[in-house]
């Protein structure tokens, strides 16, 4: 039984060292573009953390994390209890994570990609750290309370009267105000310092902005309870970690670019994590090395427990372990070591280390030429895009030159006679053809070929990081194996 699960746990292991290995030299070889640039499939992106579009394609707003008050464009809170088992012996489990949207985009200066955080590996700046602090995890849990459509008024102490407030608009002499309620214009002295009331000169009476609901009141009393709930919780059982993006934040997105689902409202690509299980997704502020360093680390974890269990399998499959009975009761085990253990060892560690070598090296050749491909082909589009804007741009501007010209020389006849139905035709042309400047065609299609030329230009650049990587693994020690395979391109 030992040998069968000694020997389960060395395939175990050394499964995840292949598999970890891989997952670093994906990163490794897949060049890093900007989110202007990115291809289909696979890719690295590096830009800058923006807010997402909604369904009119127009920015949302910023948010503020509930924590740590911290103006950003998205956050995660994650709620931990610990609980105690029969042995004494505890563990945190998790109450709930919740975010405050699926997502946000990162953008450059000619357009953006929404990255899809829902099954990403997280390396984001972390404003709380688990947290026992009973303030926070009294937020953080009238925060969770906002999942059945109720706002958070003990947590934060904000006032259900607060919506109502923020509706007045004031003229811009200052001596007039306006609010939905009113239904008219009122001097700013009919209005209370807090915004809170307003007087009425027809009842002559002093009168509330904020008309309270049903809903609002038990709203406000859940939320009171739930605070009053959380303020009973211990501070050692519980702990809170908040995770923000901050606004034109640096992020590296490791993932798979597809074009939008109709379940976002966003008319960008979207990169999420791949079909496939073994497909990996990472968001990080701290560049490709936040990722790089777990990975590195579990790898060489996986590889130290896969060589120890194959050390000790050898060591005692070859070894004497002998039991005998000295003066007639006590019973001895004795274990003698084979000195032959160490060279099976080292011929298992070297073939293991060979192996390992190999099944990376052919990986990454079958990888690398898909890049190559990739790239090619999105060269190809984004050529073919280009060669119909420019004749498209060109029509815009030979029409804006020549009605340019036409109001010219209607300028320059205007000088010499003063007929009133001609003045008129000269208007209306003008009206009709504006500067070829502010013209929204002219900009849209210059921005498109703006694009086109980033596109261009990025996947040129992936298309040589992919050639010269490829070629230089043909030139290492193990990729000369492979060379009557793959070719040099």
């Amino acid at each position: 039984m030992f040998y069968v699960l000694g020997f389960l746990t060395m395939c175990g292991c050394f499964y995840g060292a292949m598999y970890t290995s891989r997952l670093v030299w994906d990163i490794k070889d897949t060049p890093t573009v900007s989110p202007s640039g990115a291809i289909v499939g696979l890719c690295e992106v590096k830009g800058k953390a923006s807010t997402s579009l909604d369904q009119h394609s127009q920015l949302t707003p910023l948010t503020r994390a509930p924590l740590s008050g911290s103006e950003c464009v998205w956050f995660s809170l994650h709620l931990e209890e610990y609980k105690e088992d029969s042995d004494d012996k505890g563990s945190w489990n998790t109450v709930f994570k919740k975010s405050s949207s699926n997502g946000f985009r990162v953008v450059d200066g000619y357009g953006g990609i929404f990255v899809e955080t829902d099954k990403a590996k997280k390396y984001l700046t972390v404003s709380v750290d688990k947290s026992t602090d009973k303030d926070f995890i009294s937020r953080a849990i009238s925060f969770k309370a906002d999942d059945v459509k109720l706002k958070d008024f003990g947590a934060f102490q904000i006032d259900p009267r607060q919506d109502e407030i923020d509706k007045w608009q004031t003229s811009p002499d200052g001596i007039y105000m306006f609010h939905p309620v009113v239904g008219k214009w009122i001097p700013t002295t009919y209005v209370s310092p807090d915004k809170f009331k307003y007087f009425d000169a027809d009842k002559q009476a002093w009168l509330d902005v904020y008309k309270p609901s049903a809903l609002s009141g038990i709203g406000y009393k859940i939320g009171d309870a739930i605070n009053s709930i959380s303020n009973l919780v211990g501070a050692g059982n519980q702990r809170v970690t908040e995770m923000i993006v901050t606004p034109m934040q640096d992020i590296f997105v490791h993932g798979f670019l597809e074009f939008p689902s109709e379940l976002l409202n966003a008319s960008e690509l979207t990169v999420r994590k791949g079909r496939t299980k073994r497909s990996a997704f990472y968001v990080s502020s701290r560049g490709e090395e936040g990722p790089l360093k777990t990975l590195k680390r579990v790898r060489t974890v996986l590889s130290v427990i896969t060589l120890t269990v194959a050390f000790l399998l050898v060591l005692f499959s070859t070894s004497d372990i002998t039991s005998f009975e000295e003066n007639g009761s006590t019973r001895i085990t004795k274990f003698v070591p084979s000195y032959m253990a160490i060279i099976y060892f080292v011929i298992f560690a070297s073939v293991f280390f060979i192996f390992l070598k190999l099944g990376r090296t052919y990986n990454r050749f079958i990888k690398l030429k898909q890049q190559i491909n990739v790239s090619e082909s999105t060269i190809n589009i984004v050529l073919k895009r280009r060669s119909t804007l420019i004749p498209q741009l060109k029509t815009v501007i030979d029409e804006a030159a020549q009605h340019e010209a036409q109001m010219q020389e209607m300028v320059a006849k205007m000088r010499n006679q003063q007929d009133e139905d001609f003045i008129k035709s000269v208007f209306a042309l003008k009206e009709a053809y504006p500067n070829l400047k502010t013209s929204e065609n002219f900009m849209h299609l210059q921005l498109e070929l703006g694009r086109s030329e980033e596109k261009i230009a990025m996947a040129r650049s992936f298309l040589i990081d992919s050639k010269l990587n490829y070629n230089n693994l043909r030139a290492t020690f193990t990729g000369i194996i492979f060379t009557p395979i793959f070719k040099k391109v």
